[in-house]
């Protein structure tokens, strides 16, 4: 059994108090494991969780990678999980979460990492663990740990710093993704954003884990502003390995999003918040 509750995305599904927000943020549920798959940039986790009737109790908290419209709503969902007095919550990320994250356009230079620090979320019960491999946290969910670039058409984003000693690119290390392996069905990868590559991410977890086969994929892509040929490659990929069910939000566009259903018609989904998916 899988059950994945978008709770946020930049759309929201047609239903009464959804919120939209910038961002990405899904709840991932199998028979032994519940797990929060980033936050979003602020209220729109909490505020979801509410008008879907789902709890926010989580056996972990997952962030795909450091900018802010993936993690500024932990703040507000350790609040709540902390009602009534402070509580320990298991939050796994990359070591590079807390970096000083930049966009540079146009010689300007707009600060999008992570808006708190350290020790304020771990007052409020964040108990953070930190590292680039792969982490497992059932029998059949991981983490991606790190994510491989070998796709010759999947090209970082240049517009991305860190700030350290000065500003350099930011190559985002820290972008991972969620693996449910759904044995003979094969598996079940949740994006954050996709920095690394969509297909570098799918191509990743096959390697990962052994298996022969991706069943389904959603979450944030990052092809606005791809280009034509970054777009129909992906698609491509898609449709030589079979892929079910491609499920898009958040870093997509509309334009690609309009592409994608053109392409995979009944295996395409628009995955607003508020959509929930279950695989028996």
């Amino acid at each position: 059994m899988l059950k994945i509750t978008t709770l946020c995305d930049n759309v929201a599904a047609v239903r009464e108090g959804i919120l939209a927000e910038h961002g990405f943020s899904a709840l991932i549920e199998t028979e032994d494991v519940r797990i929060l798959f980033d936050t979003g940039q602020s209220i729109s986790v909490v505020n979801n969780a509410d008008v879907l009737g789902v709890s926010l109790d989580v056996d972990a908290i997952v962030l795909s990678h450091g900018h802010y419209d993936h993690t500024g709503g932990l703040l507000y969902v350790l609040r709540r999980l902390s009602r009534g007095g402070i509580r320990k919550t298991r939050v796994i990320a990359h070591p590079d979460i807390f970096q000083k994250k930049y966009v540079v356009r146009d010689g300007k230079e707009r600060y999008v990492g992570i808006p708190y620090a350290k020790d304020k979320l771990e007052s409020f019960g964040a108990r953070f663990e930190l590292q680039e491999k792969a982490l497992r946290l059932s029998s059949n969910v991981m983490t991606t740990g790190e994510v491989k670039r070998v796709v010759s058409f999947e090209k970082g984003d240049k517009s991305l710093y860190v700030r350290d000693s000065g500003l350099k690119q930011d190559e985002v290390r820290d972008d991972q993704a969620l693996v449910i392996d759904l044995d003979e069905r094969g598996l079940f990868v949740v994006l954050g954003c996709a920095h690394a590559g969509m297909i570098n991410t799918l191509e990743h977890a096959l390697e990962l884990t052994g298996a022969s086969k991706i069943y389904g994929v959603v979450g944030g892509t990052h092809l606005l502003g791809a280009s034509e040929r970054r777009i129909n490659e992906t698609l491509r990929w898609l449709k030589r390995h079979a892929v079910s069910l491609v499920g898009v939000s958040h870093c997509t566009s509309m334009r690609v999003a309009l592409k994608f259903a053109e392409a995979l018609k009944e295996k395409f989904l628009f995955n607003a918040a508020g959509t929930v998916l279950s695989v028996e």
